[in-house]
């Protein structure tokens, strides 16, 4: 799912794990997904500043199962109430967040 937002020739959207190209573009992280558990946590965000989010590192961390929870705190929003086991829950919450303020 891609939500997009138009404003005075802005083009903002959620990417979520959609793959598409939209030519040339900055991709600004608006959250967090990772894992409640603080050692985890640690691991989660050394592995993706060392190997990136894509590639086999990445998608081996979105496997793991682990509770997860959603950090809005770098756009301004909060930590979101709730853990999630399955990840995507978690990815679900924030969209849910962003699109019921209308935020992207």
């Amino acid at each position: 799912m891609v939500t997009v937002y138009i404003q005075k020739g802005t083009v903002q959207y959620l990417i979520g794990e959609v793959k598409f190209d939209i030519g040339p573009s900055k991709v600004l992280r608006y959250s967090n997904v990772e894992p409640c558990n603080a050692m985890l946590r640690a691991a989660f965000k050394m592995l993706r500043t060392l190997a990136g989010d894509t590639g086999r590192i990445a998608e081996w961390t979105r496997t793991w199962r682990v509770y997860w929870r959603a950090d809005l705190r770098i756009s301004g929003g909060p930590l979101l109430e709730g853990r999630w086991l399955d990840r995507q829950e978690a990815i679900n919450a924030e969209v849910a967040y962003f699109n019921e303020r209308g935020i992207a």
